[in-house]
C-alpha cells in the first residue's frame, strides 16, 4: 500500500511539473508580418499571436520599445480578457492615447524603462494557439517621428506570468521590427547629402 502511495506521489508531482512547464509563446506581428515599413504620419496595428497548447486566465507582460516617440492610441483584449473587470494595464485605456517615453510605465525594479504594461484575469480562459490574437495594440508614427542613425525601432515582448487555475506557463516572447518606408529613407539620405553639401560650401 505505501509503494501505491509513492507511486500515486511520484505521478501527482510528475503532473504537476508537466503542467507548470507548460510554455507559451507571444509573437509579435503586423499582418502576419514581424516586420513593417511605416513612414512618419502613419499608423499600425500588432497583435500578439500565442502558440502552445492549453488555454490560460490569467496574463501579465510588458512591451518594451528600443526608441521613444510612437503614439500608444488603443488596445483591444482577445477571446475572455476582452471586456473583463480584472483588466490592470498601464496605461489604461480611457487615458490613451499617450506618447511612448521613459515613464510611460515604469517597470517595478527598474528605472527609465521604455515600455507599457499589461496585466489581466478572465474568468473564460483564452485558448492557446488559436486565431484570436490575445492582444491588438494600435499605434501612431508622429508626422514628426525620428527614426535616427539606426533606422528601426525594436518592439519586444517582455512575460512576467501566464497561468490558468493557479498553474503557471513558461512565456517565451518575440521582437517585432519597426522601419521607415523605403521613400522616407530616401528623404532622409537626401536630406543627408543636402546638409554635407552646405557644410563643404561654409568651409571653402
Amino acid at each position: 500500500m505505501k509503494d501505491l502511495m509513492a507511486l500515486l506521489g511520484v505521478v501527482v508531482s510528475l503532473s504537476f511539473i508537466s503542467a507548470a512547464q507548460a510554455e507559451i509563446t507571444i509573437t509579435p506581428q503586423s499582418g502576419g508580418l514581424s516586420s513593417l515599413a511605416v513612414s512618419p504620419g502613419g499608423n499600425f496595428s500588432l497583435d500578439l499571436i500565442t502558440t502552445g497548447t492549453g488555454s490560460i486566465d490569467s496574463a501579465v507582460f510588458t512591451v518594451e520599445f528600443s526608441k521613444p516617440g510612437l503614439r500608444f492610441t488603443g488596445y483591444t483584449w482577445g477571446g475572455g480578457f476582452n471586456g473583463s473587470i480584472f483588466d490592470g494595464s498601464i496605461p489604461a485605456s480611457a487615458s490613451l492615447p499617450v506618447t511612448i517615453g521613459d515613464m510611460t510605465y515604469d517597470t517595478p525594479g527598474a528605472v527609465e524603462k521604455l515600455d507599457i504594461y499589461f496585466d489581466n484575469f478572465t474568468t473564460t480562459p483564452f485558448p492557446i494557439g488559436g486565431t484570436t490574437p490575445l492582444l491588438t495594440l494600435n499605434f501612431n508614427v508622429p508626422s514628426g517621428f525620428s527614426y535616427g542613425a539606426t533606422p528601426e525601432v525594436l518592439i519586444s515582448i517582455v512575460p512576467d506570468t501566464f497561468a490558468n487555475a493557479g498553474v503557471s506557463a513558461a512565456g517565451l516572447g518575440g521582437q517585432f521590427t519597426l522601419t521607415p518606408e523605403p521613400g522616407t529613407m530616401a528623404l532622409l539620405g537626401l536630406g543627408a547629402m543636402a546638409a554635407l553639401r552646405r557644410r563643404e560650401t561654409w568651409a571653402r
